[in-house]
């Protein structure tokens, strides 16, 4: 009996798999005969041919199949195994409606694991878990397996949960099937936890096999935790596991080198390993061999792996190639990578987008034009016909960087669904070009399309902002801000930096601040404090740097860096306190910066800017680096032109010549304004038309506006007029320039041509209608400088008010002309009063035609006298000790007749007083005054 069961049993087998070789026109002759015979087959022969018609999606001969098995009346609820096989069948031939109710008329454990799976095949794992919850039955291996894997692509880590715990009430959880998949589910749902005891509940030697090793190494590497999977690697040796597998090298070579985990040293042994497994020529192992060993720069390991044994010309496996393309222009041999895509090209081997991207960084390196153009022509070949964002992306930028905007955005027209990623580089290639208008435009368009800006889409966005005026500038940047806080991405600090920085750029300092602040203190990183500090510095506010800069030492959560001290030292020549400067210099020096050339350079600038040329000169002199670099030079040049010390400025400016330092275009500002300062016209001239001939370099209008200033001085208007009618650089800091020179000529008439131009130029500058206006009432046309007022006004044309500032006790006290709102005012005014009648006893005569007033004579003097830097020097006086010198800064030009008064002040009180305006250091000193009266 046992013998004729094995036989059918036999013959049974062989009719299934000589059904399961069926093709089309045979099993639909199959499937005719047994409709014609009207006869009973077996059912497992019904599920056979069902198989078939799935596996060749046959779908009317399974439906004729189907339509006999209903008309023999053969209950599904009894054979659930072949209500299982028509649910497949018809989700095989994509009859997913008649397989749904299929499966819920016959439910049963396979009916349901069926669907499930047909579903997964599908790709509708949401589908399959709503079947899992409307199940009356209990899942079985199968269904479990295919549920996990539901849950792993949803990325569901509740429902995966749900379904783990079932699977411990089953005891299948040393299943390996089930283990690896539950090691996948929760890698892929972020919870490393449980995917590692997943992990350690597989009985080490009996169920963990290499794919079980193989998921918990990938979970690691896919969590960010790349050290743990090479731990875990080297534990298969250690803990009995089965050999590592070609996916396993492949693994721990792509992640560990990437995360600069494995050594050159490290990337032989496991090749070593490879060659031991014989796995050694399998593509993707070559292919991650040859990546790692690019990454680590040996690219002779590279060539060797690529190169098959006895061979002269290398694999022609395209991924391999790619890697090796890849590899060779990483470490700076672009010219290979170029020969080998030419070398595919010419064996027919159509490159794939990654080798093209490769390909293309190549080309970049190179700048060759007719191999480029063949790679950009293929490049743009496969954008056009694929979706390959990364490789149209990388296109995209190659023409940016080729200076080529119109195809650089071609390109991105031309890529068919753009991701993030793309709009990210055409929107950075239009800020690379100063065209930020287009790329806030394109920005727009993006939140138009539904695309979800990332972090690098807003930096973009928020950066582009600084082509606008600041108002319409804060007002977008305001927008966008909004739109941060919608994405949720207020609180990512690289993004705060940025909307600081906007704000900071747009004059919006009071929201720069805000936004600073509302950053939580573990949060601010490094260039979160450069950026405020960089902000304050640029809009003058010493003061608020250096407290800045203190607040951030003594938080102690951020150390500071290179740009920091130079932030802040650029925001302390703001305040020309040396002993403040000093202090951030010992700050330097005990942080370990003072070496750096970059830092000297500042230090130098400082203390230059800070009226202490001893300590400028000593910091040039200390660093053999500082005389080779031109902008040590340029700022040491600088620092003697704005002293009046002409004779050394210029000395400098041909001794750096001589030692090879060529001079750049600040260099030649700083020349030309030493010859200004002192009064030196040939010489200035001389370097003007010697710029372009003899150094390449192109005057721009700041280079004029020296030249007209000192024309100006010199009294030959009609040159410096003339000068600007014919140069193209002729600007409003031009024409201010000759604007200011009329006035101290008195020549009205040429003055009124002036403001004209200006006013033609930019209707907006303040300082031609004040300008006119004073010459107007010089000249005693008031009615003239009254409608030069009421314009203004009218117009809404605000000047910046005069402002002096006086250090005391390192501490900066502020004034403006006319200003009481010191605490100590009515002793400041006491003060000057005394002042005043001091130096009228030693000869001071008030130049009242600065006043733009029709006032009586002693109203204009007392105006005069309630300027801001006389109100600074007096609360100096009054608050210094005897004999101390006193530093002042003037945010304007000083005017002539406070020049003249602090001389005598400088006399009659027999004290040093410093002070910096707008264009120059003035050092007053027992009635003189270190410009010569010459500014």
């Amino acid at each position: 009996m046992q013998v004729a069961r094995s036989g059918a049993a036999a013959a049974s087998s062989l009719r299934r798999a000589a059904i399961q070789r069926l093709g089309v026109e045979d099993l639909t002759a199959a499937v005719s005969r047994i409709i014609a015979d009207q006869g009973h087959c077996a059912p497992s022969t019904y599920g056979c041919l069902l198989q078939a018609c799935g596996r060749l999606r046959a779908l009317k001969q399974g439906q004729r199949l189907h339509a006999h098995i209903l008309s023999r009346r053969i209950d599904l609820h009894n054979h659930s195994f072949l209500a299982s096989d028509l649910i497949v069948m018809h989700a095989k031939c994509g009859n997913l409606a008649e397989a749904e109710a299929l499966a819920d008329r016959f439910a049963s454990v396979y009916s349901c694991t069926a669907m499930i799976r047909a579903w997964m095949e599908h790709g509708r794992p949401d589908k399959a878990m709503e079947l899992f919850d409307r199940m009356e039955v209990r899942p079985n291996c199968h269904a479990l397996i295919a549920l996990v894997n539901a849950c792993s692509c949803l990325g569901n880590l509740a429902a995966g949960r749900r379904i783990h715990s079932q699977i411990s009430d089953r005891d299948f959880e040393e299943n390996s099937v089930l283990g690896n998949a539950l090691i996948s589910m929760y890698s892929k749902c972020g919870s490393l936890i449980d995917a590692k005891q997943a992990f350690d509940r597989l009985p080490r030697a009996s169920k963990r096999d290499v794919v079980t090793w193989n998921a918990m190494i990938s979970a690691f590497l896919r969590n960010g935790s790349a050290r743990e999977a090479l731990q875990l690697f080297r534990d298969m040796d250690r803990d009995g596991a089965p050999p590592p597998n070609s996916v396993t090298f492949v693994s721990v070579l792509d992640s560990c080198v990437e995360a600069g985990l494995l050594s050159l040293e490290d990337v032989r042994a496991i090749h070593g390993r490879i060659v031991g497994a014989g796995i050694e020529r399998e593509a993707f192992v070559r292919t991650a061999l040859v990546d790692s060993y690019g990454k680590l720069g040996s690219l002779d390991d590279a060539w060797e792996v690529f190169l098959r044994k006895g061979d002269e010309e290398p694999s022609t496996s395209l991924v391999t190639c790619s890697a090796m393309i890849s590899a060779c222009w990483q470490n700076g041999w672009p010219q290979e990578s170029l020969r080998l895509f030419f070398a595919m090209n010419l064996e027919g081997t159509k490159p794939s987008g990654v080798t093209l991207v490769s390909v293309l960084n190549a080309c970049s390196m190179l700048q060759v034009g007719s191999a480029t153009a063949f790679v950009l022509e293929q490049a743009m070949e496969v954008v056009s016909a694929t979706r390959d964002n990364v490789l149209g992306t990388t296109l995209l930028t190659t023409y940016a960087r080729s200076n080529d905007l119109p195809r650089a955005r071609a390109t991105f027209d031309a890529i068919q669904s753009p991701d993030v990623v793309s709009w990210n580089a055409m929107a950075a290639a239009y800020l690379q070009h100063h065209r930020s208008r287009e790329a806030l435009v394109l920005f727009e368009r993006m939140l138009l399309e539904g695309v979800r800006p990332s972090v690098a889409t807003f930096i973009t966005a928020l950066t582009a902002c600084a082509a606008y005026p600041p108002q319409t500038a804060s007002a977008i940047g305001k927008r966008i801000q909004s739109l941060l806080e919608e994405a949720g991405l207020e609180g990512d600090t690289a993004v705060a930096n940025a909307t600081l920085n906007m704000y900071a750029k747009c004059g919006s300092l009071a929201d720069a601040r805000a936004v600073f602040e509302r950053i939580s203190p573990a949060r601010r990183d490094c260039i979160t404090w450069n950026s405020m500090l960089a902000a304050y510095g640029h809009h003058g506010l010493g003061k608020e740097a250096f407290e800045l800069f203190q607040a951030m030492e003594a938080e102690k959560l951020v150390k500071p860096n290179k740009v920091t001290f130079v932030a802040v030292l650029d925001a302390s020549t703001s305040r020309t306190s040396i002993a403040q400067g000093r202090e951030i210099h010992a700050r330097v020096v005990s942080n370990g910066f003072e070496s750096d050339t970059v830092i000297q350079n500042a230090l130098l600038n400082m203390y230059a800017k800070c009226g202490s040329l001893d300590d400028a000169q000593a910091i040039f002199d200390k660093s053999s680096s500082n005389q080779e670099d031109v902008i040590a030079w340029t700022s040491l040049i600088a620092g003697y032109a704005q002293y009046g010390q002409a004779e050394r400025a210029l000395k400098l400016f041909w001794t750096m010549q001589q030692q090879g330092v060529r001079p750049n275009h600040v260099t030649f500002i700083s020349a030309l304004t030493a010859c200004n300062h002192g009064g030196k016209l040939e010489q200035g001239c001389e370097l003007l038309s010697g710029m372009t001939p003899d150094h390449g370099i192109l005057p721009a209008s700041k280079h004029f506006s020296c030249i007209v200033d000192l024309l100006g001085r010199c009294g030959r208007l009609d040159e410096a007029e003339k000068l600007l009618e014919r140069t193209s650089q002729a600007d409003v800091i031009t024409w201010m320039a000759l604007l200011d020179a009329c006035k101290n000529s008195k020549e009205l008439e040429r003055g009124e041509r002036c403001a004209e131009r200006i006013m033609q130029l930019d209707p907006e500058v303040a300082s031609s209608y004040i300008v006119l206006a004073s010459m107007y009432a010089a000249a005693g046309r008031w009615n003239e400088a009254a409608t030069i007022r009421k314009t203004m006004l009218d117009k809404g044309i605000r000047a910046d008010p005069g402002c002096s500032a006086v250090e005391v006790n390192q501490e900066l006290h502020s004034f403006s002309a006319g200003d009481k709102s010191h605490p100590k005012s009515e002793e400041i005014y006491l003060e000057l009063e005394r002042l005043h009648w001091s130096i009228k006893a030693a000869g001071y005569v008030a130049d009242t035609g600065l006043v733009l007033h029709d006032v009586s004579q002693e109203h204009k003097e007392r105006l005069l006298m309630r300027h801001s830097e006389k109100l600074a020097i007096a609360f100096g006086l009054m608050s210094t000790p005897s004999g101390s010198p006193l530093r002042v800064i003037k945010n304007l030009r000083v005017c002539s007749d406070c020049h003249t008064a602090t001389k005598l002040i400088s006399k009659v009180t027999g004290r040093d007083i410093l002070m910096r305006d707008s264009s120059r250091y003035h050092h007053f000193t027992s009635g003189t005054c270190s410009c010569g009266d010459y500014w």
